[in-house]
């Protein structure tokens, strides 16, 4: 049933949309017009030029001019995904939504993102600041001199307001939020059930971690979601490629939406010569080249956060803070926050029954990551790179890295608790874990691989080597990692095109183990009905690819999402929902079972499947790629902003991730592979970036789009950086003066 406060907020909003104005479709050279070119903060002429794909390359003759010109870049193409994410990060999403944000707004304000961030400007060094003071001006020049706003920020009331340097530092806060968050607010719910223990150690046995469980308010854990990050990312050595030189490249994993989560940009300056992927309203770039350096990555997901249970008299004369959430369209509400000497009151933050926690999070101590990625940014050697990536904090990082003397690595970044070594025993810490807290363990202390013997680095948010301190509680499935290693392993004279073959991979050996314990027991059923077996067919030929026409596929997934329907109680499914990947959980469950039981459930999944596997045929019927803005959420007017419903490869555990729950009917991959990089160091022109969507967030923009159909056909976006190729790619020029 539909909440009054969601029904409010949807009425609210179509409302607001159906007033606005309607975006009329833009060119190119329409887009590049709207923006304000004269009068810029800079003190000098700033170079913006732009590829058919409204791709900038931004060109400064001092390092503060480009970062006016990035600001300018940033609000051009991203504004209202900007805004809305500034706003989200202040804990004001009630103020764009109506009263459906109230519960977010308390989440996220009880969680106190943005605590360190006064700490963190009197932290930075000069250069920084001046960096970031570049890019407020540049953002604040087009919010004061644009002369039409996206239609998002009419239609959500976003009043302009100049950015300022914390709004940039929040924002990053907001960006780096702990990827166990959802975690907590699904699996603390269970954490006093008669089996918790039984299911704990389940969990870490297998070493998959959480996204979905318990059932607290959705709206608020999908906002929390969205911090949450996966990603494949390697180097192929000299000793393997094919021009003596490293090979970078790799695939961030997000929420799948547009606009896309990332922007392509390049850009010179005395400092920075790069290309590479950026979020909105972050100058640095998080994946990229330079001449000297490449530099991807992936989420360690590291326990960077420890829960705590409060006893009663530890909440006694705890003081209050009181804040006042403006409401859309509604009366304001009052809402108040403890804070212990272990951390913010979590359940104030959100409410989740049972008795009280506190929590500690790395994120609220100042650090410097801007600098850091800034100093990665302007990295000249592998040992420079590795340096600089110990002044991350949060989010916890693996690294992978090359530069163009043909050395490679793979390095730990993240500053984390000195917890005691070996498996974290329980979600909630136990009594004195808060000496862990004294004294922060940092990159140079955890596990790094340089110039390895065989010739390459993977990472794919598999369970990292063991180090001075537990790194995390739980982590991806080893398929990826295994399937990457397997195929870099037989390879030799690889070239920037193989990089296409890895970031498209589907295959997933690692689920013919299931898929053969499931034929075993259907074989050992009395004869079945001819849909039936039909499917039972389908699945013993089946390889363990995922490919769109895969009839394999389907029947496996259905298969499994109507055994676990069949075989758990609504608490097991939370649990088993809770992790990365289920399978090997699975496995062990079934196996487990009496095989009276289990033949009975299996009789009655066979019957169930086998209905919806006459109706897809295929994956790719029932596994569906769809890209759609956030307003698609609205009942009725949602329709107008789906994009594209297309047939999709993959599954959550393959390398191209297409991220799913239970396959038991036509569902949307709506996480995983949104952006795909790959830069060879032999050529400075060599590099690849290309976004699931396309490169402007204005509505109706031609650009909008336009890399679909070469991300489907598995074709890349080049972006050089040599002068000539710069002269010849970015050939739209809109010079900004001051």
């Amino acid at each position: 049933m539909i909440s009054s406060s969601i029904l409010r907020s949807g009425l609210l909003l179509a409302g607001a949309i159906l007033r606005s104005s309607k975006p009329r479709p833009l060119s190119l050279r329409e887009r590049l017009a709207m923006i304000p070119t004269t009068g810029v903060p800079a003190g000098e002429r700033i170079e913006l030029g732009w590829s058919d794909r409204q791709i900038p390359f931004v060109e400064a003759r001092s390092d503060r001019g480009l970062a006016v010109g990035l600001g300018v870049v940033h609000a051009h193409l991203r504004l209202a995904q900007m805004e809305i994410l500034r706003r989200v990060s202040q804990g004001r999403v009630a103020e764009m939504i109506g009263p459906a944000g109230v519960v977010i707004d308390r989440a996220l304000r009880g969680l106190d993102i943005g605590r360190a961030v006064p700490a963190i400007e009197r932290l930075l060094p000069r250069e920084t600041q001046d960096w970031l003071d570049g890019f407020v001006a540049g953002v604040n020049h087009v919010l004061a001199h644009a002369r039409t706003r996206p239609f998002e920020c009419r239609a959500l009331a976003l009043e302009p307001e100049p950015w300022s340097m914390a709004d940039v530092l929040r924002l990053g806060r907001l960006l780096s939020a702990d990827v166990n968050w959802a975690l907590y607010f699904r699996l603390l719910g269970l954490h006093e059930a008669p089996d918790w223990s039984a299911i704990w150690h389940q969990l870490l046995q297998h070493g998959t971690g959480a996204s979905v469980a318990a059932e607290p308010d959705e709206a608020l854990v999908r906002v929390v979601a969205t911090a949450r990050s996966g990603s494949n990312a390697w180097v192929v050595g000299p000793g393997k490629s094919l021009n003596a030189s490293p090979v970078l490249g790799g695939d961030p994993h997000l929420p799948i939406t547009v606009p896309n989560a990332w922007i392509t940009v390049a850009c010179r300056s005395p400092r920075l010569h790069l290309c590479g992927l950026m979020l909105p309203g972050l100058p640095v770039a998080a994946i990229g080249r330079s001449p000297d350096i490449a530099w991807g990555g992936t989420n360690l997901h590291a326990a960077s956060s420890d829960l705590f249970a409060l006893e009663p008299e530890e909440m006694q004369g705890v003081p209050a803070r009181r804040e006042i959430i403006r409401v859309r369209g509604a009366a304001d509400v009052a809402v108040s926050f403890r804070e212990t000497h272990y951390g913010p009151v979590l359940t104030d933050a959100m409410p989740l029954g049972g008795r009280p926690h506190a929590f500690r999070w790395v994120g609220h101590t100042a650090s410097d990551e801007v600098t850091a990625l800034l100093r990665l940014n302007a990295a000249r050697s592998l040992s420079e790179a590795m340096d600089a990536t110990a002044g991350m904090a949060i989010p916890g990082q693996n690294f992978v890295l090359a530069d163009k003397a043909g050395r490679i690595a793979k390095v730990t970044a993240a500053h984390l608790p000195r917890r005691a070594p070996g498996p974290l025993p329980d979600l909630v810490a136990p009594a004195g874990g808060l000496e862990a807290w004294t004294r922060l363990v940092t990159g140079a202390d955890l596990p790094r691989e340089v110039d390895p013997e065989r010739g390459f680095v993977v990472s794919a948010n598999d369970r990292p080597r063991d180090a001075v301190v537990p790194i995390g509680m739980f982590f991806s499935s080893p398929d990826r990692a295994e399937r990457l290693d397997h195929l870099l392993r037989g390879c030799t004279g690889f070239r920037l095109a193989d990089a296409a073959a890895l970031q498209t991979d589907v295959d997933v050996p690692g689920a013919l183990p299931l898929r053969d314990l499931l034929i075993e027991r259907i074989d050992a059923l009395p004869p079945r009905p001819g849909g039936e077996t039909m499917l039972a067919d389908a699945l013993r030929r089946w390889d363990g690819h995922y490919d769109e026409a895969s009839q394999g596929a389907l029947a496996f997934e259905l298969l499994l999402g109507q055994l676990s329907l069949l075989l758990h109680s609504r608490s097991q499914r939370a649990a088993f929902g809770a992790v990365w990947s289920q399978r090997q959980l699975l496995v062990q469950d079934f196996s487990s079972r009496p095989m009276a039981t289990f033949a009975a459930a299996l009789r009655r999944a066979l019957r169930r499947a086998a209905g919806r596997f006459r109706i897809y045929g295929r994956w790719g019927r029932m596994h569906r790629l769809r890209l759609q803005h956030p307003f698609a959420a609205l009942p009725v007017l949602g329709r107008r902003f789906r994009l594209a419903d297309l047939p999709a490869a993959g599954t959550t555990d393959s390398v191209m991730k297409t991220a799913h729950g239970a396959a038991t009917r036509r569902h949307a991959a709506a996480y995983g592979s949104m952006a795909r990089y790959a830069f060879d160091m032999a050529d400075i022109d060599a590099n690849q970036l290309t976004l699931l969507g396309g490169q402007d967030g204005w509505w109706g923009s031609d650009t909008m789009l336009d890399q679909l159909d070469p991300w489907r056909r598995h074709e890349a976006v080049q972006v050089p950086l040599s002068p000539e190729a710069v002269a010849r790619s970015f050939h739209h020029k809109t010079p900004l003066l001051p």
